[in-house]
């Protein structure tokens, strides 16, 4: 194994993040932390954190999903 494999793979989050298809993005709101997991990263979002909240047409139906700032620009980017 090449050292780039390697080091793309421990950037990568252990479990799957959220790629469905997100293009039918209905709603986004801004608002202090919740507590709850990140769609893209599953950590806490923690309350003094800024928290993304975006409702979307993914898979069959309609999904409200919570993101940290970067996880929303990295989970857009894998799209």
């Amino acid at each position: 194994m090449d050292a780039t494999n390697w080091i793309w793979r421990g950037l990568q989050p252990a479990v799957p993040p959220v790629i469905e298809n997100r293009a039918r993005i209905v709603r986004m709101t801004v608002n202090a932390g919740t507590g709850g997991p990140c769609a893209y990263c599953e950590k806490e979002i923690q309350t003094q954190s800024v928290e993304y909240e975006v409702d979307a047409y993914v898979g069959a139906g309609l999904r409200t999903l919570h993101f940290h700032r970067v996880c929303l620009h990295l989970w857009e980017a894998l799209l």
